[in-house]
């Protein structure tokens, strides 16, 4: 068990809701837990783990984990874990239950990379959706709501030169 660190600042601002993402990072934490990681070609692992509720009685712990094939592909940590939420309860029913993603690194806190934001984007409902990272190299936990991860587009201002000799 890691004994993860959360800042005064955190437990203000998310109350009685560190103890319940501390168990979802737990969760992520365990070895033992769902899918296990297969980083052979960056050794940087990375668990994902999520506890949702089908009613209120039955919390349901689901996790996912980076697998790394030796050409360009890969599954990442997030992707593995949403894709086992949907196979469970479906699209439209993953969307409602899925509140927290708690992932967990061989190096410190990660957040999601642009293609598991598209993804999470697409799968979850961004809204309502929380990230707590922390590492084994460093246990200091992190905690966001998904919308800090994302931008609209009309921030993005692209301006293209062209000169004709």
């Amino acid at each position: 068990m890691v004994e993860f660190q959360v800042s005064d600042e955190l437990r203000r601002r998310y109350g009685g809701d560190v103890n319940f993402f501390l168990e979802v990072l737990d969760n992520a934490a365990d070895p033992d837990l769902g899918p296990k990681c297969n980083p052979q070609v960056s050794g940087f692992c990375v668990r994902a783990a999520t506890i949702v509720w089908e009613d209120s009685d039955t919390p349901q712990a689901i996790s996912g984990g980076n697998t790394e094939y030796r050409d360009p592909r890969s599954i990442h940590a997030e992707t593995s874990l949403v894709n086992h939420v949907i196979n469970g309860y479906g699209p439209e029913r993953t969307r409602e239950l899925l509140k927290v993603i708690a992932l967990y690194t061989s190096g410190g806190a990660a957040m999601p990379c642009g293609d598991c934001r598209d993804f999470l984007l697409a799968s979850t409902d961004p809204e309502s959706l929380v990230i707590v990272s922390a590492g084994e190299k460093d246990p200091n936990v992190q905690i966001h709501p998904f919308t800090d991860f994302l931008f609209p587009e009309e921030s993005f201002y692209i301006q293209i030169y062209f000169s004709i000799e």
